[in-house]
């Protein structure tokens, strides 16, 4: 079974299906030296490792699909953003729905929440009003140089140590 075809985490599931077997294996057969058996705690680690990665991806994929309908909307509507993201999603034009946001930093779960960013001048300011959602936070106000913003609300850092609200 190909463990990067599956969805959600059931791939997590399939792995550890896989090592119960490999334990039962090992169980009927015997005892293996340990050259034979690999070490489960270093796949477990690499299985984590890429399912963090794998969702972060996702999430920096999501984040470049919304600005681009941003940047259709504003073709198509003379120079004009959206008041909120909601307005993507109107008949599935640009968006079918707002994908979810998935920074895999514990305490923030998947979302495809929201936040509206006003009266910000300068992208320090818009930092100082991120509220760590994980989801999304957008810039709504036509009087802001930073209008039409889109980034990660989240102020922490990924597995690669940029932080998650400049992409």
């Amino acid at each position: 079974m190909q463990l990067h075809t599956l969805k959600g985490g059931s791939w997590m599931k399939e792995l550890k299906k896989a090592v119960m077997i490999t334990a039962l294996a090992a169980f009927v057969v015997g005892p293996v030296s340990a050259e034979e058996m690999p070490d489960l705690s270093v796949m477990m680690q690499k299985a984590t490792k890429f399912a963090k990665q794998s969702r972060e991806g996702r999430t920096k994929g999501n984040l470049g699909a919304i600005r681009s309908a941003l940047s259709i909307y504003y073709g198509d509507h003379q120079g004009r953003y959206p008041t909120n993201l909601s307005e993507l999603t109107l008949e599935g034009r640009y968006l079918r729905s707002i994908p979810n946001a998935d920074t895999a930093v514990a305490g923030e779960n998947p979302t495809s929440a929201v936040t509206i960013i006003m009266g910000v001048q300068t992208e320090e300011e818009l930092i100082g009003k991120l509220k760590d959602t994980g989801g999304w936070a957008y810039v709504a106000d036509s009087k802001s140089p930073l209008w039409g913003w889109l980034v990660v609300d989240c102020t922490h850092a990924d597995s690669k140590g940029n932080l998650w609200h400049r992409y």
